[in-house]
This record gives structure tokens, sequence and C-alpha cells, in this order.
């Protein structure tokens, strides 16, 4: 199975804009670091896809989860499967993504407090 990333299709696609996490300003999604500018460093530990997440974290709204999705989908071309699967596997691809940076922050944020425990 091959896929391709076709950059030239991102110029096509209409400039879609999501209002950051506390609505004072809107993101481009197809920026490229539209996480860093949504979702502050610091808060992303509280975050997860999970539509059932342990607590304290809280589910992503889909609102920053599904336009991403849509331009990627539109983007990529996988050989041999049509566009419905090509937008499955992107969408399940991308949760992974953002699983993964908000794991990533969890456990920053874990060895952080685990420092400043021991330095104490």
């Amino acid at each position: 199975m091959k896929a391709t990333l076709e950059p030239s299709k991102f110029l096509e696609e209409p400039e879609t804009l999501v209002g950051n996490l506390d609505c004072t300003s809107e993101i481009s999604i197809v920026a490229n670091k539209w996480l860093t500018e949504m979702i502050p460093d610091n808060l992303r530990h509280n975050f997860s896809v999970s539509t059932k997440p342990q607590k304290p974290q809280v589910s992503l709204p889909s609102r920053f989860i599904n336009p991403p999705i849509a331009v990627l989908s539109g983007a990529i071309e996988i050989h041999g499967c049509d566009r419905e699967k090509v937008a499955i596997t992107v969408a399940m691809l991308f949760q992974h993504h953002l699983d993964y940076c908000f794991s990533h922050a969890r456990h920053r944020m874990q060895k952080q407090k685990k420092d400043e425990n021991t330095s104490a």
C-alpha cells in the first residue's frame, strides 16, 4: 500500500477558521502549528481525545478535531483505497497523534512535579 501527500492540495482548501480554546480568537486549521495556537502548552495535559477520558482530563471538543481531518483527508491519497477508507485511516492516525501530544504533555507535567518535589 502506498500513500501520497499532495501539499499542493492544501492551497485548494478553503480557509477554515476555528475558535481557540477560550473563543477569544480564530485559528486557521491549515496552519502548521495549529495545536500550539489552539491549546497553550501549559494546558495540554488537561485534554484527551477519548470520549470517556479519565479524570481530571476532559475530551477535546470535536470542533478542533474534525476540520484538520477533513483537510488532511483531501490531501492524502492512499492508492487502492476509496476516499471513505482514506478519511477513516487519516482520522485514526490524527487522533493517535493528538493522543500522543496530550500524553506527552501529561508525562512532562508529572516529571516537572516530581523534580519540584525532590528539589524542595
